[in-house]
């Protein structure tokens, strides 16, 4: 019986041991903008991967501590107290070479923010910290040089204001599709569902009634950071990062919901 259950024991070590058990969830908000980031763990005993390390992925709908957008790795349980580098696999890495990794202390949610690593208890379940913003501006691209540019906003027979509606601003900061330089404007509330018409105070350039914003769209980005890590960088409603707008509607900028109107 002794060898018997000796042999048991030893079967549900093995068998406790090959099972790559979520322990710690490390992110990262990769302020280099890394076209690639790895998570490299180790311990006195192994590693988690050969060098560079397990490829972390990235989720833009995550929202933490003033940041939008992080890279997240699943720690296995085996690695959740050892010492975490991450890197791009191009040479860049942090912590710099020959220098000691960060110690783990295999909490659930490890959050490596540029140079600072704070650990919790909790695993994340949403938005933890950071001003969020519902906000919604519309661009336009003022192609006829109007003197001055107007969003006319509606629901049904109902305006937001009289004609020619609201006076959009040039802001030259703003470069998009080889354009530098868009009118904007902020959506007032109760208008994120409406239609507009842009115009110069006098004859109107009539876009066939096009929705602003309609909450039912939404998917992935439901609430959105006023202060993002990339603040160059382009989202669709649903998460996924591009480089540009390819065509006119509704993306994330700048923490903020923005409609490109061509």
């Amino acid at each position: 019986m002794k060898k018997l259950y000796f042999s048991f024991t030893l079967l549900l070590m093995l068998i406790c041991g090959l099972q790559s058990i979520q322990a710690t969830t490390v992110y990262y908000s990769n302020p280099n903008n890394w076209s690639k980031v790895y998570c490299y763990v180790y311990t006195s005993s192994g590693k988690n991967a050969e060098w560079p390390g397990a490829a972390m992925t990235y989720d833009a709908t995550i929202t933490h501590d003033g940041v939008t957008g992080w890279w997240k790795y699943d720690v296995p349980a085996d690695f959740a107290s050892g010492s975490l580098l991450v890197n791009d696999g191009n040479g860049n890495q942090y912590p710099g070479a020959k220098q000691p990794g960060l110690l783990l202390s295999g909490k659930k949610s490890a959050w490596l923010k540029g140079t600072t690593l704070t650990e919790s208890d909790e695993a994340y379940s949403g938005s933890t910290g950071g001003t969020v913003s519902e906000d919604v501006y519309i661009y336009f691209q003022n192609k006829k040089n109007y003197e001055k540019v107007y969003c006319y906003l509606y629901i049904d027979k109902k305006a937001n204001t009289t004609w020619p509606g609201l006076e959009m601003t040039l802001d030259n900061s703003i470069e998009h599709d080889g354009t530098t330089g868009w009118y904007t404007v902020k959506v007032p509330e109760g208008y994120t569902n409406a239609s507009f018409v842009i115009n110069n105070g006098k004859e109107g350039v009539t876009l066939n009634g096009e929705t602003v914003y309609n909450e039912s769209t939404t998917t992935s980005i439901s609430r959105i950071n006023t202060s993002v890590k990339d603040p160059n960088a382009w989202y669709t409603i649903t998460g996924m990062k591009v480089s540009a707008p390819t065509k006119a509607g509704l993306y994330i900028h700048n923490g903020k919901k923005v409609i490109v109107v061509k």
